[in-house]
């Protein structure tokens, strides 16, 4: 399933996803319009949309018609535009909260940069090279993937003991937890002649398709 990007999708796409409601979609876009969404990490820092675009009062029209030796009637001062929404309060995404949604949300157009270290295969010594990371927290990483079992996305990094906002916020475009490169290996086998033939295959997936990279039988 195609997740939702949350650097263009509009207010109706986003909350359409399941723990996503018509206000926090609201205001993921309202923020959206402050500051550039980098990476899933940047939805932490999402607050409310402070409600400024109140009517303002219209002036009095006073009398219809003055008479032809009357004063001129002053205009009133021009009233400045309404403001746009612009965030404010208590941030709305907690660290559950996006553990839970993280999974149907993208950052990016198609699919995952090449780039990305995945988590859920990466060794502590590539996952030691993320901004942030030393070698301890690296090795914290591998040991709660080991014990606890693959991550379901990336924000379940912030259950590792010595991950914290900052942290995660530095490496969240930098990483993956999805596998979309695969290497396929097939081997057939006469029983009567013994012959056998291997084909070997590297496909990269798409939402609704794959690509071919790499396709080979002289194996």
């Amino acid at each position: 399933q195609e997740r939702v990007n949350i650097q263009s999708a509009d207010e109706s796409a986003l909350s359409a996803v399941p723990g996503i409601t018509p206000e926090l979609a609201k205001a993921i876009v309202t923020y959206r319009n402050q500051t550039r969404l980098e990476s899933l990490a940047d939805l932490l820092d999402v607050t409310a949309v402070s409600p400024q675009n109140q009517p303002l009062p219209q002036p009095n029209p006073g009398p219809a018609r003055p008479g032809p030796n009357a004063p001129p009637i002053p205009q009133p001062a021009q009233q400045p535009a309404a403001p746009n929404p612009q965030p404010a309060g208590p941030k709305l995404v907690s660290q559950d909260l996006l553990m839970e949604i993280a999974d149907d949300l993208t950052a990016v157009s198609g699919q995952e940069p090449p780039s990305a270290i995945n988590i859920n295969s990466a060794s502590a010594e590539v996952l030691a090279c993320l901004p942030g990371v030393d070698q301890q927290l690296a090795e914290a990483i591998v040991a709660y993937r080991k014990s606890a079992g693959f991550f379901p996305n990336i924000a379940w990094l912030l259950k590792v003991d010595g991950m914290n906002q900052q942290i995660f916020k530095q490496i969240g475009s930098k990483v993956s937890a999805r596998s979309e490169t695969f290497r396929i290996l097939s081997e057939g086998k006469v029983t009567s002649s013994g012959a056998r033939q291997r084909i070997q295959i590297i496909v990269r997936l798409r939402p609704s398709s794959f690509d071919t990279l790499s396709y080979r039988e002289d194996l």
